[in-house]
């Protein structure tokens, strides 16, 4: 059984790998993309002095794109290294991975049309 102190240290490294995981994502173009859109949607949102709630449904929509490119990242590099050929098999998961990004983006464009609106009308 772990000690507190081993328990711990386990946890902050597994932060630790989580970071590092954050830093390579910053070398994905569009993971970069992504993020120019979340500043533009933040900057927006601060320029309209929205309010708490519409902060709160627009910072969970951008944590959910960053997390649907995460995880499209991480399947199309984990493709890549385990048949680096093309094959048909790959080419549908990343595809489906990809229309997962693509679902939340519009679902989160849909959204904050629907929050500006009312601050740009």
């Amino acid at each position: 059984m772990l000690g507190v102190k081993d328990s711990f240290r386990k946890n902050i490294r597994s932060y630790g790998f989580a970071f590092k995981g954050i830093r390579a994502l910053f070398a994905e173009n569009n993971f970069k993309i992504q993020l120019l859109v979340a500043a533009v949607v933040i900057a927006v949102g601060f320029s309209l002095a929205i309010s708490l709630i519409h902060w709160l449904i627009l910072l969970g929509c951008i944590g959910m794109v960053l997390m649907a490119e995460a995880m499209n990242t991480a399947i199309e590099k984990l493709c890549n290294h385990l048949h680096p050929e093309q094959h048909p098999a790959i080419g549908k998961v990343k595809d489906m991975a990809a229309a997962g990004v693509l679902i939340v983006a519009m679902a989160a464009a849909l959204t904050g049309v629907m929050v500006f609106w009312g601050y740009l009308m």
